[in-house]
């Protein structure tokens, strides 16, 4: 996994996308775009919701600022 730039529980922000720190589950920043992540990532069961939320939101806001 790359360095993490930002972590918000479970999940990091890394240079080419969100990362879960415990669980194999990666996002590249390049599907951002694709709908209802939040959707499909909050049904699972071993998602913190809000931690999740954060990141995504996060990282989508770092993508279009050109930060990663």
């Amino acid at each position: 996994m790359p360095p993490i730039l930002v972590r918000f529980g479970d999940w990091a922000i890394c240079e080419d996308g969100i990362n879960c720190l415990y669980i194999d589950y990666f996002i590249a920043k390049e599907r951002f775009h694709e709908p209802d992540w939040v959707d499909h990532v909050s049904e699972k069961t071993w998602v913190n919701q809000k931690d999740f939320i954060n990141t995504f939101e996060t990282a989508k806001e770092m993508v279009a600022a050109g930060k990663i």
